[in-house]
């Protein structure tokens, strides 16, 4: 994120904001983890089974050079309306740069 706009976001949330970007644990990088096991573990740890599983989600990061994939992650503060969500999605789309949202 642009040093700017972190500021300005701060200072608009009034909020303690990190930017940090996708963090897969080393242990689920392993060959061990992408037997297929990955989704089991992480069901096991959350109670549910992720949308995408891990061993897709490297795969698709794999795909893309460094530094060239867009993340999102909205985490569990979200209050953006599905009007917004919808102008970002096609905003993103407009933009054609790998994306990752979380």
């Amino acid at each position: 994120m642009e040093p700017l706009g972190l500021d300005v976001l701060r200072k608009y949330t009034r909020l303690p904001i990190w930017c940090i970007g996708l963090l897969i644990p080393p242990r689920m990088q392993s060959p061990e983890f992408s037997s297929g096991s990955g989704s089991r573990i992480i069901g096991k740890h959350t109670g549910r089974e992720p949308g995408v599983s891990p061993e897709k989600c490297l795969e698709w990061l794999d795909m893309h050079l460094e530094k060239s994939v867009f993340y999102i992650s909205f985490g569990s503060q979200n209050s953006i309306t599905t009007s917004q969500l919808m102008a970002l999605a096609m905003g993103l789309e407009d933009g054609g740069k790998p994306t990752s949202c979380f």
